[in-house]
């Protein structure tokens, strides 16, 4: 965006506060500039990224010495799931070890802490939502949780995963699948509502990689409206 656009923007929301006699605290207030801090996140024109000094923080925590400091630790690394691919899927594993009356944090737990980590070192710049063109939606699902990436011209702009749980974990694969989806577009439902979207169920992308993507793909076009 040029300067002059961002004057335009910035009169326009100035006239509103006014009109609805709303005021805004100068000294929270940033003009003008290339990238701005909010919330732990950081806002450019490139898309949205984690604080990097929030990352470092989590980082270096310390080993939890007891369950209390283990969920506040879990709590922490949380606010930034929609940065760490396959999350939950991590976070699950570290959960079932850190049960009321069962604490224990050995090996597992460690291996566990520090593939978190590791895949905290490693955040992603998500890109802004853009309405103009069609997201494209990638979910799968396999024996243990389920995930899915909303792209937007090529760049990733949000992700999603899920820990399966009880009658859930006994799914057939493509049944698997299909829940999935169901959650993903339940999930990004703000995105998707009213606007074109496709669903990529090729057989070169994950989800084409077992016996049953026919079924798949057979149960979606008789559930869901598809064109062609």
């Amino acid at each position: 965006m040029d300067e002059a656009a961002h004057l335009t923007h910035l009169r326009l929301t100035l006239e509103k506060l006014r009109e609805n006699q709303l005021c805004a605290k100068f000294s929270k207030c940033n003009f003008c500039c290339v990238e701005i801090s909010y919330l732990g996140h950081v806002i450019s024109a490139h898309g949205v990224k984690a604080d990097p000094g929030k990352i470092w923080a989590m980082i270096e925590w310390p080993t939890p010495p007891s369950l209390k400091s283990s969920r506040g630790s879990l709590g922490f690394t949380g606010y930034y799931w929609r940065f760490i691919k396959g999350y939950r899927s991590i976070a699950a594993k570290l959960k079932s070890l850190l049960r009321k009356d069962n604490f224990k944090w050995d090996v597992e737990a460690y291996w566990v802490s520090d593939q978190l980590k590791a895949a905290l070192t490693q955040p992603l710049v998500l890109a802004l939502p853009n309405f103009q063109s069609p997201f494209i939606v990638e979910c799968d699902a396999f024996d243990e949780a389920m995930g899915a990436v909303l792209l937007k011209a090529g760049r990733l702009s949000a992700f999603y995963s899920q820990a399966l749980k009880g009658k859930l974990l006994l799914l057939s694969t493509y049944k698997k699948e299909l829940l999935a989806l169901v959650l993903t577009l339940k999930k990004w439902r703000p995105y998707l509502l009213g606007h074109s979207f496709v669903v990529d169920l090729v057989p070169s992308s994950p989800m084409g990689g077992h016996l049953d993507f026919g079924k798949t793909v057979y149960r979606l076009k008789h559930d869901f409206y598809w064109p062609g």
